[in-house]
């Protein structure tokens, strides 16, 4: 009998080790499905998101391009190209204009890229100007600031156009 019961000892142990181990694995499964049920939630989630900012996006392309029940055939415009600035203070207007639309205000480019193509789009005297100023975030509004304060001046412009009128020549 003495055999029996350390057999039946051992076995109980054995039991209870596989009990422990039993335990163990569940916790295990439990996690990982824990684990594997948010993932899928938050993919779920994301999709639902992707799908709604799709949505709302074609909503958008058809209200900009449908007329009616025909689509209006997308026309491409030509290259907007910004204008050269050489430093005649009666094109500056057009040129501080056109350069502040497509440039300026354009959220898409930073202060370096901005400075890049105003030193792109400044010629002689101008260029001279600003050449020297270090590419930086902060220089280009100083760049801009200096042209702005020596090209953008009413009555030195008006000035300009009245003698440019007042050259041209006399008809009789």
């Amino acid at each position: 009998m003495g055999r029996i019961q350390c057999c039946t000892g051992s076995a109980g142990k054995n039991d209870d080790d596989e009990m422990q181990q039993h335990e163990l694995d569940r916790e295990a499964v439990t996690e990982t499905h824990c684990e594997l049920k948010a993932r899928i939630d938050r993919m779920i989630s994301e999709d639902r998101r992707v799908r709604d900012i799709s949505s709302a996006e074609l909503q958008k392309h058809r209200a900009t391009h449908d007329y009616g029940n025909c689509l209006v055939p997308k026309i491409k415009l030509p290259t907007i190209e910004i204008p050269k600035f050489g430093g005649k203070i009666t094109e500056f207007k057009h040129f501080h204009d056109t350069f502040n639309s497509l440039i300026i205000s354009n959220q898409a480019l930073d202060d370096v890229k901005k400075f890049h193509y105003l030193l792109s789009s400044v010629t002689n005297e101008v260029h001279q100007l600003i050449q020297n100023l270090p590419v930086t975030q902060q220089n280009f509004h100083v760049a801009w600031n200096l042209l702005r304060d020596s090209y953008n001046n009413e009555r030195l412009i008006a000035a300009a156009h009245v003698k440019s009128l007042l050259s041209l020549p006399v008809i009789n």
